[in-house]
């Protein structure tokens, strides 16, 4: 692929990377007289991480040549993907100027049947989040060990009150509707697909199963699957993200 690493201002301090398909007779985008508009995967990571983690901790390039599909990977930080009451306004970001920015710049395909988001922990739910909230934008959504449910106790070391507030400014704010997956997906009138992969016996596999649930009994068309324990962390990441563009090809 051709990997592009880029800075964007206005949104915190963040830089994304950009990977385009290579044809299979070596040439790049950059070689055609007019470029074919690729299908798109937007990339979220998880707490604490940037946009370059995804390459290291998966052959993340090398899954999406292979399934013909171009990758934005932005750094989101710690937000959520939600525009934070106290900072940068991170979702219409992610859905709007960014997006304008990379379809002027890049072939990449505005139709929303050849654009997912997909994301990891934190970045699996502003994925979900996003594409229940902008369903007009996204054909579907991956996530991995996403984190679905908000309640204090359930969120991972990363999180203390005061990291949470400067997200969503409260507890109240935190556990209401606007933040509520499930509230978001009841307002989804365009139901996005929804893919979700979990580690067997982890903290967050019951939480996912409930929420598919909860989604299938809302009519959204849902797949679960899970990855067996003995993975790390980041080997499960790696199989979840490669057996999901499997899938997605098949």
């Amino acid at each position: 692929m051709a990997r592009i690493q880029m800075n964007y201002p206005g949104v915190g301090t963040a830089s994304l990377d950009l990977c385009l398909p290579v044809e299979a007779d070596g040439g790049t985008w950059k070689d055609a007289p007019s470029p074919k508009r690729w299908p798109v995967i937007w990339l979220l990571h998880g707490e604490g991480e940037s946009c370059g983690d995804w390459f290291r901790y998966t052959l993340a390039e090398e899954y999406a040549n292979q399934a013909g599909v171009a990758l934005v990977c932005p750094t989101i930080e710690n937000s959520f993907g939600v525009n934070l009451k106290r900072g940068d306004p991170w979702e219409n970001f992610l859905t709007g100027s960014l997006r304008q920015c990379l379809f002027s710049m890049f072939p990449l395909s505005e139709k929303r049947e050849e654009n997912w988001i997909a994301g990891y922990s934190m970045g699996g739910y502003a994925a979900l989040r996003l594409a229940f909230r902008h369903p007009e934008l996204y054909a579907g959504v991956a996530a991995f060990n996403p984190i679905v449910d908000l309640s204090g106790e359930k969120l991972s070391y990363w999180w203390n009150p005061q990291q949470l507030d400067y997200v969503f400014e409260s507890e109240e704010n935190r556990m209401g509707p606007e933040y509520s997956l499930l509230e978001q997906a009841r307002q989804c009138q365009e139901k996005p697909q929804v893919y979700l992969s979990c580690q067997e016996q982890g903290e967050r596999e019951e939480e996912n199963r409930k929420l598919v649930q909860k989604l299938s009994n809302l009519e959204f068309r849902v797949e679960f699957h899970t990855i067996p324990a003995i993975y790390s962390p980041a080997a499960a990441r790696d199989q979840q993200l490669r057996e999901w563009l499997n899938r997605s090809r098949s």
